[in-house]
């Protein structure tokens, strides 16, 4: 299909609310179709500075996520861990199978658990 909800958007909207979950000025909801079905999933993105909201189509992998996140929450700058398992979640939350998602959830947390180095926390 090529609604939004086929394309995972309930999954991007997961992504997005962790994404930004330190930033209060950010509000993530469900929205009702905003008409650009098969070029989705779609976002609507209205920064605190904006006078109206701004549409993202495509937002189809992590580092789109990140572009459309950065858009609208001020100062976002993901550690290099936060990324790392932001990443994993994102594919976790698209994966075929029961399996391959597992295999992606116990890799994000093994990063967890791993002990970095402070250099490594601040990248």
């Amino acid at each position: 299909g090529t609604s939004c909800a086929s394309q995972h958007g309930r999954q991007l909207l997961c992504d997005l609310e962790e994404l930004c979950a330190a930033h209060e000025e950010v509000v993530c909801a469900p929205r009702s179709c905003m008409g650009r079905c098969g070029h989705g999933p779609n976002v609507q993105v209205w920064p605190a500075s904006a006078a109206q909201p701004s549409l993202v189509s495509g937002v189809r992998n992590y580092d789109d996520l990140e572009r459309c996140a950065s858009a609208c929450a001020q100062g976002l700058r993901p550690s290099r861990l936060q990324r790392d398992i932001a990443r994993l979640k994102f594919r976790a939350r698209r994966a075929a199978s029961a399996e391959e998602r597992k295999g992606l959830l116990a890799e994000a947390f093994a990063k967890v658990q791993a002990p970095a180095s402070p250099a490594e926390e601040l990248q």
